[in-house]
């Protein structure tokens, strides 16, 4: 008989608080929301279903496995609004027959960007899963929101085409490099504007700026 390989995806998002042009403050998200939101889904879901996962190890006496991968920010707000749900994960750590994966630790697609960074947050990641579970994973899985990004007319479009805008795989790079492109050059544009004029092109230089929205898409 083949053996079966469960594994679960535990992650929450951190909401955004409703930012506008006017707001000044670095304080970007909604801590009511986000609490909220935590322990709701941890009475509804994580904590029933961590006890059955319990149970059914104990009742196969350590035959049934099953493997997580949760994303660090979400063991940031269940470390600060539902203890009891870590306390949960780290039980069934504690059985031997549970294995915690290695992700990005933001759930993000930051290998679309930048190497180093994609690298050092899934060492960063994995460095928490070891000191809450005492894992060190030597498993990593990617983000699915490139899956989503990819099949929109495969398959399974029926139900990722909501989570879904673009009518390609290209049309979500163009767009995601665009925004990326511009976010870059208006940091670039603000940064240089608190140096001397004399000190521009070497500025614009050492910070990589694009003269234009198009050219790192080239």
């Amino acid at each position: 008989m083949a053996s079966v390989c469960l594994y679960f995806q535990v992650h929450q998002p951190y909401r955004l608080r409703n930012y506008t042009i006017f707001d000044q403050d670095s304080n970007y998200f909604d801590d009511t929301k986000n609490a909220e939101i935590c322990r709701k889904v941890a009475k509804k879901c994580y904590l029933p279903s961590n006890l059955l996962i319990l149970e059914l190890i104990k009742k196969y006496n350590g035959k049934f496995k099953i493997s997580y991968s949760i994303t660090a920010i979400m063991l940031e707000q269940i470390e600060q609004y539902a203890p009891e749900v870590l306390s949960s994960f780290q039980q069934l750590a504690g059985t031997g027959c549970v294995e915690f994966l290695a992700e990005t630790y933001y759930h993000s697609l930051s290998f679309l960007y930048s190497v180093d960074e994609f690298a050092e947050q899934v060492e960063t990641h994995r460095q928490t899963v070891q000191r809450l579970f005492g894992q060190l994973p030597r498993v990593f899985r990617n983000t699915e929101l490139i899956y989503y990004m990819c099949t929109k007319y495969f398959a399974d479009g029926d139900v990722h085409k909501y989570f879904n805008p673009y009518d390609s795989p290209y049309d979500c790079y163009i767009s995601f490099m665009s925004v990326l492109n511009d976010l870059s050059s208006r940091c670039c544009r603000t940064l240089q504007k608190q140096h001397n004029p004399a000190d521009t092109a070497v500025e614009k230089s050492s910070l990589h700026c694009s003269s234009g929205p198009a050219e790192n898409l080239r």
